[in-house]
């Protein structure tokens, strides 16, 4: 399914404030600073749903999973979610389920944390070629990345679809004891 058609199934059931488009520029620019380019599927989501969403009073949470939303500073958005900051006893690299590691500089994350502690990052040390990148879980008791998604359109698609948290669908086997 693509971003557009996926947004627009989100607003059939959730009331939003749309970011302006100078808001967007803003979160763009922070993103460069941190060393990295929002997605494209993302920022389409948050010309939709920049604002949270209302329905839940000014949370942010749709079908139950957490995505932050931009924290307001003065008058314009800001980025929360520097992975570096929220955790700083993970391990560098990060281990990755599957064998693999990614740094933990390049991780920033796309909630600070779910209802179950832990959080999905963007692994932005490996963009595509359309400037997407895989998104992963990371669990803190394990301080380990589970179940990468490749793209934030896949895994809004799994929001979509299930209607629960993403690392809910994904932990069929419930190797992370989420309960």
């Amino acid at each position: 399914m693509n971003i557009s058609t996926l947004v627009e199934q989100i607003k059939a059931t959730h009331k939003s404030k749309p970011l302006s488009d100078a808001d967007i520029k803003s979160l763009f620019q922070q993103s460069k600073q941190f060393g990295f380019i929002l997605p494209p599927s993302y920022l389409v989501f948050l010309y939709e749903f920049g604002n949270g969403d209302l329905t839940n009073l000014g949370s942010y949470q749709i079908f139950g999973q957490d995505i932050d939303a931009p924290v307001i500073v003065g008058d314009a958005p800001a980025i929360v979610g520097e992975f570096s900051i929220g955790n700083p006893k993970a391990p560098d690299p990060v281990p990755l389920d599957g064998g693999s590691s990614v740094p933990k500089r390049s991780l920033f994350c796309l909630m600070t944390e779910d209802s179950n502690g832990g959080a999905w990052c963007w692994l932005t040390s490996e963009p595509d070629a359309e400037g997407e990148y895989a998104l992963a879980y990371y669990e803190p008791c394990e301080k380990r990345l589970f179940y990468r998604v490749p793209n934030f359109t896949t895994w809004l698609d799994i929001l979509v679809r299930d209607k629960q948290e993403v690392i809910r669908s994904l932990d069929v086997d419930e190797k992370l004891g989420l309960g």
